[in-house]
């Protein structure tokens, strides 16, 4: 049986990095629908936008996304969750869909990832 909802470790690991982060840990309690119209919009205004990565703002915009991810990567580190990187164009997707990651997590404390130092 497949029950869908928080899982405790990543549920500790997110605390704490929000905590460190000093923000409050607020996570979502439903599902957003997709409303395409929007979607499209997102979508349409990202294909207009200039190409800049040497702006100050894209700079800043991106170091903080870099740090806030390393934040969350070693949150999760120190939690119970093991996280093996793996090359998906030589190996293929352990996965297979979107569902397997989730499972994976949530019954074995693992995650296979794909280092962006490979791609």
């Amino acid at each position: 049986m497949i029950r869908f909802g928080g899982f405790k470790p990543g549920q500790v690991a997110a605390q704490a990095c929000a905590r460190k982060a000093g923000i409050r840990y607020e996570p979502p309690t439903q599902y957003a629908k997709v409303d395409p119209a929007r979607a499209t919009r997102i979508a349409d205004a990202f294909e207009v936008m200039k190409h800049e990565p040497g702006n100050s703002e894209v700079i800043a915009a991106y170091t903080a996304m870099a740090n806030e991810v390393e934040a969350q990567y070693e949150a999760m580190l120190a939690s119970e969750i093991e996280v093996d990187f793996i090359d998906f164009a030589k190996t293929g997707d352990p996965y297979g869909n979107l569902r397997n990651p989730n499972l994976d997590v949530t019954r074995n404390n693992h995650l296979w990832t794909f280092p962006t130092s490979v791609g």
